[in-house]
């Protein structure tokens, strides 16, 4: 058998880093899975060419786990979750996208508006 046990595979898993914890910047707090998220966006610009439509939409990822950037909206049947907003073309394929980190660390600043974040 060449198959990996569950306990190397937990053991890698545990490890597995995208960035190094050195160079985080105070309070960015997708610092860790950026250079991921990154190059998946990189990759969904590269496989497809869009049209001229687009049109920006706001998703809620379901999670319910503990995460400081996690969002509470009551109306969603999912209410917890992860907040991104993409930019889309007019058939659905998500061409560009942002996480939403939560309310930003600076005093005075203010959540970015949909048009705002792609500009």
């Amino acid at each position: 058998m060449n198959a990996m046990s569950r306990n190397r595979f937990e053991l890698l898993l545990k490890f597995w880093q995208f960035t190094d914890n050195e160079l985080c910047s105070e309070g960015d707090r997708l610092f860790k899975i950026e250079p991921f998220v990154n190059k998946l966006i990189e990759q969904f610009q590269a496989v497809y060419t869009p049209g001229e439509t687009f049109c920006i939409d706001e998703t809620l990822v379901p999670f319910r786990g503990r995460l400081i950037m996690k969002q509470y909206i009551p109306l969603k049947t999912h209410k917890y979750g992860i907040k991104i907003f993409k930019l889309c073309t007019a058939n659905g394929y998500t061409w560009n996208m942002k996480l939403y980190g939560g309310k930003e660390a600076a005093p005075g600043s203010s959540v970015p508006t949909k048009i705002d974040i792609f500009i």
